[in-house]
């Protein structure tokens, strides 16, 4: 190759090698709804992803169904949202993160009983259609067959809403101050929890709502008395086939750093801790989560040492035995053999002795009639073909070979 052909395929390279340089890794997605607490706690999440080396970055959609899709689909990593109804194939719980609190709030000089009655002829906005509380609402009033009339805002300012129906966290000071026309709706009264409320029965029915009390005195004057109400569960969840080790990672600064997530909403340390229990979530733990949780649990063989100990203690215990009783079968058949060697010997002793053809019949007739029983046993397995039974025979056949060769000499 020429020299002046090195010269651009050498800058090529350079530009090849520099744009490689210059590659960033994949910011790790993560979804959210556009209402708070939301949007706060995935910038949270975020930058404490990109404190330890996790690119991340965040992005918004309308309404919680848009958020599973996204997951789904594989546009966001990982996503915050309200626990699904159900389980839903492929998506998993990393951890819980805060409770959505449900507000209930009615116009003043309005009395009622229960929530059927509360909605009876009222309008009521209940935020954006297909968001968290839009579905709660039609999840409560369509399972406790609600048949009341009423009327579903799309906003509230065209008319105001005789009811606001409101899912997620503590109400703002501001949110207050536009709200002083309202007050809140009890689910039954605290100071009856533990008896049968309402809010109990809501609870008991669904997994992943639970009763919450909103201490008197939380909103100043707004709730003078304590205000018994339900929440759901916000959890941060992936796809299944999420990498196991990155969700451990995430899982395990998450839990580590409970308060910097917790710093734009408090409630966050409500159910962001290693305690929560797997088995309430709707959706599955996602094993690499599982893996973190149970980092410091023995393994397989701590776990079961005294039962591996015994089994291996008792297989040792058998096979002693068996060796024992193999042992005890080859004593035994050299025995055998050892039996008809010395009587192969003593037959051996009495040759020089024969003085008859009828002595010499007799001898040979017994040192056969030992070879055929050896022979037999042989056959049975009773005694082992091995150098002790090879003796017998050549011991044998020499003592027939020197009972014909005296007897020739003694002429009979």
């Amino acid at each position: 190759m020429s020299r002046r052909a090195f010269t651009p395929l050498f800058l090529l390279l350079i530009l090849v090698a520099l744009a490689g340089c210059g590659k960033r890794e994949h910011s790790i997605v993560i979804g959210h709804s556009v209402e708070e607490p939301g949007p706060s706690i995935a910038q949270a999440v975020s930058g404490l992803l990109n404190q330890n080396k996790l690119p991340a970055s965040t992005t918004s959609f309308a309404n919680e169904a848009e958020i599973l899709q996204a997951v789904l689909d594989g546009t966001v990593v990982f996503a915050i949202a309200e626990e699904p109804e159900r389980k839903i194939k492929d998506l998993a719980t990393v951890v819980p993160l805060y409770p959505s609190i449900l507000h209930v709030l009615h116009k003043k000089g309005m009395s009622a009983d229960s929530l059927a009655d509360l909605l009876d002829g009222k309008t009521v906005y209940a935020g954006p259609i297909g968001g968290p509380a839009w579905r709660l609402l039609d999840r409560l009033t369509t399972d406790l067959r609600v048949e009341q009339d009423y009327q579903i805002l799309d906003n509230p300012w065209e008319i105001e809403p005789d009811v606001y129906f409101v899912l997620g966290g503590l109400l703002t000071a501001d949110s207050l101050s536009q709200l002083s026309e309202y007050e809140l709706f009890s689910f039954g009264d605290a100071a009856n929890l533990g008896a049968g409320t309402e809010a109990e029965g809501i609870a008991l029915r669904y997994n992943g709502i639970e009763t919450f009390t909103l201490p008197a005195g939380l909103y100043g004057s707004f709730n003078p008395s304590p205000v018994l109400t339900i929440s759901t569960q916000t959890v941060l969840i992936a796809k299944d086939d999420c990498e196991e080790e990155l969700v451990r990672k995430v899982a395990k600064l998450l839990l580590e750093n409970v308060q910097e997530v917790a710093a734009p909403f408090s409630l966050v340390t409500e159910q962001l801790k290693e305690d929560f229990n797997p088995h309430h979530l709707v959706l599955h733990l996602h094993p690499g989560s599982r893996r973190y949780l149970e980092r410091d649990n023995p393994s397989f063989v701590e776990r079961w040492a005294d039962v591996i100990a015994l089994i291996v203690t008792f297989c040792a215990a058998i096979a002693s035995g068996f060796l024992a009783l193999a042992r005890f079968n080859r004593n035994r058949k050299k025995d055998t053999i050892d039996r008809f060697y010395r009587e192969i010997l003593e037959l051996r002793s009495k040759v020089e002795d024969i003085a008859s053809s009828e002595e010499r019949t007799q001898l040979e007739a017994c040192v056969k009639k030992a070879q055929a029983d050896v022979f037999g046993l042989a056959i049975d397995e009773r005694i082992e073909s091995n150098a002790s039974l090879v003796a017998f025979i050549n011991l044998s056949n020499q003592v027939l070979c020197e009972v014909r060769e005296i007897c020739s000499k003694k002429g009979f």
